[in-house]
């Protein structure tokens, strides 16, 4: 995806292969799968192990490799097109349902896993609630979708948690 706020891209790592990071400000990386990342720390080699849903800004993956831990693993990398624009990054997992309010910001929805939730944007003030027509999203693993500015009331109505990043400008 690409369009004038972020560029995402999907990484895919094998076993036996190792991707470099760009040093670049504004990338985030989120991991589908486990993956090892490795660097130099001090004049020391370090390798760390990361699981699925972690999310590391670029200040984290300056001068780092990506290895797959096991088989295969995707990370997906966001990079945001606007100049000095702090992130507000957040993993969040909902069984039954979620509240989320981004009033002034755009968010963009990254799924960690395969998801079915329905989203009831406000129509109203802050203050008062006035449900939107229920929103039904599926999403893939690895998908990003924008939200609009606004409170918002997730449903999951997948047979399992949805498991989601939101990354709010």
């Amino acid at each position: 995806m690409s369009d004038p706020r972020v560029t995402v891209t999907e990484i895919q790592i094998f076993d036996s292969e190792t991707y470099m990071l760009p040093s670049s400000p504004g990338i985030v990386a989120i991991a589908l799968e486990p993956i090892l990342l490795s660097g130099i720390d001090h004049g020391n080699h370090v390798e760390k192990h990361i699981e699925p849903g972690y999310v590391a800004s670029w200040k984290e993956l300056d001068q780092t490799a990506i290895r797959a831990d096991q088989g295969l693993a995707r990370v997906i990398m966001v990079k945001s097109k606007m100049v000095r624009q702090e992130l507000t990054v957040e993993p969040f997992v909902f069984e039954h349902g979620l509240e989320d309010a981004s009033d002034r910001n755009a968010t963009l929805l990254v799924a960690l896993r395969n998801s079915r939730f329905s989203d009831t944007r406000n129509l109203g003030k802050e203050s008062e609630w006035i449900p939107s027509k229920p929103r039904f999203l599926s999403m893939k693993a690895g998908e990003v979708r924008w939200i609009r500015p606004g409170i918002h009331h997730f449903k999951n109505v997948g047979l399992t948690a949805a498991s989601l990043v939101s990354i709010e400008w």
